[in-house]
């Protein structure tokens, strides 16, 4: 499932490069036509043909890197109409080889990094379920020994049950019952001139 996660956002990062236009010309209609140029100029375009028919000039751009031509009307001096066609034929000049590997090159380092990413999410999320996973094990099910327990006082005896998630559910004369909710135990113990005399692990009937 991760492999795939990481597929669809390396295509998704080259597929933004490649489908989206260069520019946003609808910003650059209604503008004078030295910005219009020196704009296209910037984003790596370069001039391919111009004329003039009537009162109207015009100029088409083509941009290397992304195969695309942009066709512009002008109309005293202002950017009109354009119209953008995305190519697959081979126009460039002498840099553009270079250009391309270059954005290559970028692409590649984008889905790296992506990949990288979502790696280091999945493996930090899963190292988390661990880890939750063990300190459920650990605390469900994980009995207490209580064995040791015979022949020790009382009120040392009381402290370790306590400690260990006991509480005192009945007595009956000198024998206590204590339970422990988290592991089901019930503990039956025999009080003897202050000692435990005798210590049981008993069916959790007897705790009820």
């Amino acid at each position: 499932m991760m492999r795939q996660v990481v597929l669809f956002t390396g295509l998704c990062l080259i597929a933004s490069q490649s489908i989206a236009d260069v520019v946003d010309y609808d910003s650059l209609d209604g503008q004078r036509l030295s910005r219009v140029e020196r704009t296209m100029f910037n984003n790596g375009f370069h001039q391919t043909s111009e004329y003039n028919s009537g009162n109207t000039f015009h100029e088409v751009f083509y941009n290397d890197d992304a195969k695309e031509e942009v066709a512009m009307d002008f109309r005293n001096g202002r950017l009109d109409s354009h119209h953008v066609t995305h190519k697959n034929d081979d126009h460039h000049d002498n840099g553009s080889q270079h250009r391309v590997a270059e954005r290559n090159k970028n692409v590649a380092m984008g889905v790296a990094l992506a990949a990288a990413l979502g790696v280091g999410l999945y493996a930090l999320n899963q190292h988390k379920k661990d880890q939750h996973s063990d300190q459920t094990s650990d605390t469900s099910g994980s009995r207490v020994q209580l064995s040791t327990l015979t022949g020790s006082r009382a009120s040392g005896g009381e402290q370790f049950l306590t400690n260990n998630g006991f509480a005192l559910s009945r007595s009956s004369g000198l024998t206590n019952y204590w339970y422990n909710q988290s592991t089901g135990q019930c503990a039956q113990i025999r009080t003897s001139n202050g000692r435990y005399s005798d210590v049981a692990d008993v069916a959790i009937e007897n705790c009820k």
